[in-house]
């Protein structure tokens, strides 16, 4: 979420700006080489980073941490990841310690036949440490096509196995991303044109002629 800015900043102004993170390290999840490119990033780019800081409020023009420190912002950025729906707690199905649906390699609920979950509202029972990204997402949409008409027709169901690791490209903003794979991570104006050009064709299959 944004809130309004207090004054109106001109073209050109200086602009301070912090990242709070409730833990010890940015992107938690990411590999090292990764996150220590993107924290030189941030230094060169004057973008201080504190770490260990939990949120306890925000009001209008200021953000409240746990320990009492008030700080105070003109345009605040909340990202606070994946949070499950309360309807899986509340409807009793399985779900793991964040509420999250538990689900089998076929996609169909922990104790339901006929109810399948797809994207990050499901939990693997098998591979629960599968993070919350969209390209899994994207990959789990043919398994749940077919197994919902298997299952109509009581045929055999596909098994979804997740990958291990994905492709990440993060956009800089000036014109370069930095990249990782495998352990690897990159950057440079050739790594943005190479996520503008797979973004791009992404989006394409859904666009739709007259």
């Amino acid at each position: 979420t944004a809130a309004s800015p207090r004054r109106p900043l001109k073209p050109g102004a200086p602009v301070r700006v912090r990242i709070l993170e409730g833990g010890p390290e940015i992107l938690a999840n990411y590999f090292e080489p990764l996150r220590r490119r993107l924290e030189r990033q941030a230094r060169k780019k004057n973008i201080e980073i504190l770490r260990e800081r939990r949120v306890e409020s925000v009001d209008g023009g200021s953000v409240m941490l746990a320990g009492g420190e008030r700080i105070g912002c003109d345009i605040l950025l909340w990202v606070a990841g994946s949070r499950s729906h309360d309807v899986f707690e509340a409807s009793g199905v399985a779900v793991d310690d964040r509420g999250f649906v538990l689900i089998r390699p076929t996609l169909q609920f922990k104790d339901y036949d006929n109810l399948f979950a797809v994207g990050d509202c499901g939990t693997f029972i098998d591979f629960p440490e599968t993070p919350k990204a969209g390209v899994y997402a994207v990959r789990q949409g043919p398994f749940v096509t077919h197994n919902l008409v298997a299952w109509l027709d009581g045929l055999p169901l596909c098994r979804y196995r997740p990958q291990g690791d994905f492709l990440t490209l993060m956009n800089l903003g000036d014109g370069s991303a930095v990249g990782g794979k495998w352990g690897w991570s990159f950057q440079g104006k050739w790594v943005m044109k190479w996520k503008d050009r797979i973004d791009r064709e992404f989006m394409g299959r859904f666009l739709t002629t007259p």
